[in-house]
Parts: structure tokens; C-alpha cells; sequence
């Protein structure tokens, strides 16, 4: 199986948009992306339910849903591993994207340490290999960097062990 795996972390994160906001934080941004050896429809028949975290079993040991909304509907509530409620707040199956706030956690993403968390899981077609370009981002506000390297190793886990799955 061949994937190509990049990221760009803590140094490079200024370089892709760190500025300060209104209220003296810091606008923070992670991504990682992957090249998964499958067509766009196989990757997001796998990926496409927000309450499906089971192709993630590295980081991934507990999903609950909360509430009573299906993991396609806006709004949509998850608990990962008893500890970081995410709620879904974009979907998009044609553009085979999910969105997704972060809204409790522990530190080093505790609500007291970052605000304004939007996560995007977004897949790109590679007809031509019969692949799938996968990218992950996520951004917030937060006055310290901390979270920026726990992102990015969440990321890097979790894009790891959706390559595998095919």
C-alpha cells in the first residue's frame, strides 16, 4: 500500500494563517493530509457517519452519541472516549466534507484554553489512481500553542488508520 502523509505543525502553522483575533488570542491552524489507496466512494461509505469512529481504533476507543440526531444531521453530538464532545455543523455528501466543533475536552483543548474549534475531514477524488486525497484541518483561537502539536498528532493518528482500513 502506498500513501503520501504530510503536515504542517507548529513551525509552519504561522505560515498558514496565525493571526491575532480582536480579543488577543492567536488563531491557530493544523493540517494533514494522505493519499488512501481506494476510490472517493469507498473512503466515504467508511467515513461519512459522524457517529462512526470504528476505522479509527488507534485513538478511538469509545463513541457515544448524544441526543437523538443521526450522525448525517446537523447538530449531531458525539463523545470520544468519555472525554471531547464534538457536535456536527456541516455535512456535505456531495462534496464529501464534515465539519465539526469541538466543544468540551481536556487540556490541552479544554474550553477554558481554546474557543471557536472547527474541524473539516474533506475528500478529493484521484480518478486517474483510483485514489482518494484526504485532508484534515483544524483551527481555533486560543492565547497559547499547546494545542497545536496534540492536534496534529490526533490527526496523523487517525488519517494512519483510515489509510488502513483499505
Amino acid at each position: 500500500m502506498f500513501f503520501l502523509f504530510s503536515s504542517l505543525a507548529l513551525a509552519e502553522c504561522k505560515l498558514v494563517g496565525s493571526e491575532m483575533n480582536s480579543k488577543g488570542n492567536t488563531h491557530h491552524r493544523v493540517y494533514n493530509s494522505i493519499i488512501v489507496d481506494a476510490p472517493i466512494e469507498l473512503v466515504w461509505e467508511r467515513i461519512k457517519d459522524f457517529h462512526d469512529f470504528t476505522w479509527a481504533p488507534t485513538i478511538i476507543k469509545k463513541n457515544e452519541n448524544v441526543g437523538n440526531k443521526d450522525g448525517k444531521s446537523i447538530g449531531a453530538k458525539r463523545l470520544l472516549n468519555g472525554q471531547f464532545l464534538d457536535t456536527l455543523i456541516g455535512y456535505c455528501a456531495i462534496e464529501h466534507r464534515i465539519q465539526y466543533s469541538i466543544d468540551d475536552g481536556l487540556s490541552p483543548i479544554s474550553p477554558t484554553e481554546i474557543k471557536n474549534y472547527v474541524g473539516d475531514l474533506h475528500l478529493l477524488s484521484l480518478p486517474s489512481e483510483r485514489k482518494t486525497f484526504v485532508e484534515w484541518t483544524g483551527s481555533w483561537d486560543s492565547n497559547g500553542t499547546e494545542a497545536v502539536e496534540f492536534m496534529n498528532n490526533i490527526y496523523v493518528l487517525l488519517l494512519k488508520d483510515l489509510a488502513k482500513q483499505f
